[in-house]
């Protein structure tokens, strides 16, 4: 199981500060969000919950934040899947260790 997978159903409170861990333990440039929904608010909770991490000692108080880009998504998830679909279906993909939702989803 890969070790960075952050993925889960979470507050933006959650999500942002667990972007931010990630962001550090990786040593990440950039952390991409989505303007189609929320890019603002985004930005702002990623930035919040940098400094939170920061007054709490969990992230140096000198380390720079990672740069917040924003990516404007231009096609819906249907299409944006369906080239990673037609490689499963030709058995050119496979999933590796416990991805128990998303194989029920490719199943549906």
């Amino acid at each position: 199981m890969d070790h960075h997978d952050r993925s889960g159903v979470m507050s933006s409170t959650e999500w942002s500060t667990a972007a931010c861990r990630l962001a550090y333990e990786t040593d990440a440039a950039v952390i991409f969000v989505e303007t189609n929904y929320g890019g603002d608010m985004c930005e702002l909770a990623i930035r919040t919950a940098w400094e939170a991490l920061q007054k709490e000692g969990e992230i140096p108080e000198k380390k720079l934040p990672p740069l917040v880009k924003s990516v404007r998504v231009k096609q819906g998830k249907l299409l944006r899947a369906e080239p990673i679909a037609q490689q499963m279906i030709l058995v050119r993909v496979r999933l590796r260790g416990m991805f128990t939702d998303l194989e029920r989803e490719w199943a549906m």
